[in-house]
């Protein structure tokens, strides 16, 4: 399953996820109609009957228990409305950064990095978990607010292989659309769970002389209201089992293909296994967010269980697994691995032909993950000396994105002349730090950039220009709506048609070249031939091609849903594969658009740009 799909699919879940919570809230309605009625009746001493109840008192009734649920959702949506930041401070998480003076966390934040700039997707915020079991999340609403927790115990039970995989599992996570369902889910549950609250507020009702015999009648009212509550409570966590069971095998798998190392994700299980405390959690909030983890945080029954088995979960990834399980490493005991230490790259034939070759479209879409993943990390371990410390500073991590933004050789002393591939890396290394400001020094980065002039006219610089502009609207104005506006190509030919010869023009090449990439991407969408189809056309970033055009394009995009969205990054890699190379400008903008439309790299997409 790709990015769209999964997208797509997440969709479908989310919907469906209405329909299960729907029929859960009525239930409620229901029994807590039927509770209150029968309370009534008794206290009438016969007089009353439920027939002979007023209509009217049925929708107050009824009412009543939407605005208990109505509210406990909201206060829960309200807690979370930070997204995945919110999640890891409720659970005592600290935030990775330069000043962190743990080796292992840095070492996680490495890895971190090197993924997202493999996926062509946002750095997420790291959080460290102050537990000791072997767990990890990732939670937010979206790639935007997306962050991974991991727990300190899974720092120093796993080597860095293990570690990949899984952080490898939360990525799949954040690209399936997982994060939303679990987040939305999480203040469902909550709404559901004011319903007992109601009725244990009923249950502390007290009285004297004739009010005693009433007040043990609303006693008894807060107990059904309580036992009701809970019956709820019970089916919405059935749902919330039976949701994250499915999406753990997914994610499994999707780290040994995003990995190709079975042995990293499968042992990381096996440790699991062999560890004291297993992956519990300690954490009194922990249980609302129990269907995040990669492993379940305590011991629930099979049929709540947020997990499959942990020996299926082995045996999926490791079939030949003899059953034996893997004690934790003792990291304490030997010297930690450097702040510094970027990994091995990965390596193997097939990485070196795909970073070597020149990669035909059918090879860019079906080879999987390992060569994206040894292109990130060289291209992190390329970085001058001092600058990625220098991303992880909110002042130079400023500047550095300045200095990309304004077509800048160099920035608070660090050379930008990396080429185009390099300076997409600093913009993702360096837009996760600059989210991590103050709203204040947020607000004061946005009118000073409002205030500059506009970027030269270079298509890093238009990238790095869009992708500021959006962090902030972003952060200060809250995650923009999802996508699903249009399904229509045609409705955005004229954006389409100017980002197809951004791309040709970042290939080189000559006129006839150019013109014929653009050709490629309109027939991958069946839009004809358009006006580029004519001699005579300069397609080097043309005079009459302007940054708001690029902007305006853009965001045209960004309202197609994910399967129309799928059909346009297809397109893309037509325009640039037309020539049967792949050149360092067009990689680089193909990595800048998928960051700006908010996706990975196309699905499968796994190749790098042929040396300059």
């Amino acid at each position: 399953m790709d990015f769209f799909e999964a997208q797509d699919a997440a969709r479908r879940k989310t919907a469906w996820l209405g329909v299960l919570f729907l029929g859960a809230v009525l239930s409620l309605i229901a029994l807590t109609n039927a509770a209150v009625g029968m309370a009534l009746t008794v206290a009438s001493e016969g007089k009353l009957t439920l027939s002979t109840l007023p209509p009217s008192l049925w929708v107050i009734i009824s009412s009543g228990v939407l605005v208990i649920i109505f509210i406990g959702s909201a206060i829960q949506a309200f807690r979370l409305r930070a997204g995945g930041a919110s999640v890891a401070r409720t659970l005592g998480g600290r935030l990775v950064t330069e000043e962190t003076p743990d080796p292992l966390a840095r070492r996680a934040q490495n890895i971190v990095e090197e993924m997202a700039l493999a996926a062509g997707i946002p750095v997420p915020p790291l959080y460290i978990i102050p537990e000791a079991g072997i767990n990890a999340f990732a939670a937010g609403f979206g790639l935007k607010d997306a962050v991974i927790g991991i727990n300190q115990g899974t720092l120093e039970a796993l080597n860095r292989d293990e570690l990949q995989g899984v952080i490898a599992h939360e990525f799949s996570h954040i690209v399936n659309g997982d994060m939303g369902i679990n987040i939305r889910l999480m203040a469902l549950l909550h709404g559901i769970l004011m319903i007992s609250v109601a009725g244990r507020v009923l249950m502390h009702a007290r009285g004297s002389g004739r009010q005693r015999d009433s007040a043990a009648q609303v006693v008894a009212l807060g107990f059904a209201l309580l036992v009701i509550g809970y019956s709820g409570v019970f089916f919405g966590r059935l749902i919330k089992a039976s949701i994250s069971r499915q999406r753990e095998f997914l994610a499994d798998a999707a780290a040994v293909q995003f990995t190709r190392n079975p042995q990293g994700i499968g042992n990381a299980l096996r440790r699991i296994g062999g560890a004291q405390g297993g992956s519990h959690i300690t954490h009194d909030r922990a249980e609302e967010s129990s269907h995040l983890f990669f492993g379940p945080i305590r011991h629930f029954t099979r049929l709540l269980g947020t997990h499959p088995p942990l020996e299926a979960r082995i045996k999926a990834v490791l079939p030949a697994w003899d059953g034996a399980f893997l004690p934790p490493l003792d990291q304490g005991a030997s010297a930690a691995p450097p702040a510094t230490d970027q990994g091995r790259a990965p390596g193997g034939t097939e990485a070196a032909l795909a970073l070597s070759a020149l990669a035909s479209e059918r090879v860019l879409r079906e080879v999987v993950g390992q060569a994206n993943l040894a292109a990130a990390t060289q291209r992190i371990a390329a970085l001058p000396p001092g600058l990625q410390e220098a991303l992880h500073h909110p002042e130079t991590a400023w500047a550095v994105a300045l200095g990309l933004r304004s077509g800048a050789a160099d920035a608070e002393g660090y050379p930008l002349t990396l080429g185009p591939a390099g300076q997409m890396a600093v913009l993702q290394l360096a837009l996760p730090t600059l989210r991590s400001q103050s709203t204040s020094a947020l607000l004061a980065q946005e009118d000073a950039l409002k205030a500059l002039p506009p970027p030269p006219k270079a298509l890093p610089c238009w990238v790095a220009d869009e992708a500021l502009r959006q962090l902030f609207a972003g952060a200060l104005r809250g995650p923009r709506r999802g996508p699903g506006r249009s399904q229509r190509f045609r409705e955005a030919e004229a954006e389409l048609e100017t980002l197809f010869r951004c791309l040709a023009a970042a290939g080189g090449g000559d006129e006839a070249q150019q013109r014929a990439a653009v050709q490629a991407g309109r027939r991958a969408l069946e839009l004809g031939e358009g006006p580029e189809a004519r001699p005579g056309m300069n397609f080097a970033l043309p005079e009459d091609l302007t940054e708001a055009d690029f902007d305006r394009a853009v965001a045209k995009l960004r309202d197609l849903s994910p399967k129309p969205l799928a059909h346009v990054l297809n397109a893309f890699v037509h325009v640039i594969d037309d020539d049967g190379q792949l050149t360092e400008g067009e990689y680089a903008l193909l990595q800048g658009l998928a960051l700006l439309l908010d996706c990975p790299l196309p699905a499968r997409f796994d190749g790098a740009p042929t040396p300059a």
